[in-house]
């Protein structure tokens, strides 16, 4: 395996078994990678297979729980797991509740959940 980085020393492409892919899937790395004069077709399948791949895999894993405390008046993550469904999410978040700071994350939005047995319009 090898890397190539740029002049600030970030890395840019990582090569395995002699396919070079972008380090990540952002739209500024892949679109730099694509348009390199030296990229073969296979390569070009390759990163779109894998891209599809972790596409269905967020798919998959839709709720976040998060959830940890506060060192110093920053965020400290002590838990944090992916879930398939909001009922197993707020199974988890039951279970972390009790930390200083907690929530379910769903497709980058922060879902608010009142405690059991408490109504908001009551």
């Amino acid at each position: 395996m090898s890397f190539t980085m740029n002049e600030l020393g970030e890395v840019l492409t990582e090569t395995q078994d002699g396919v070079t892919m972008p380090i990540d899937c952002s739209f500024e790395r892949v679109n730099d990678w694509i348009h390199g004069i030296d990229v073969q077709f296979e390569e070009l399948q390759a990163l779109c297979l894998g891209m599809a791949a972790e596409n269905d895999r967020l798919r998959k894993t839709a709720f976040s729980v998060i959830a940890g405390k506060w060192d110093d008046q920053e965020r400290n993550c002590k838990y944090s797991d992916d879930f398939d469904t909001l009922d197993q999410a707020i199974e988890a978040y039951d279970k972390v509740s009790g930390y200083p700071w907690a929530y379910i994350e769903y497709q980058g939005r922060i879902l608010r959940l009142w405690d059991k047995g408490v109504h908001p319009l009551r």
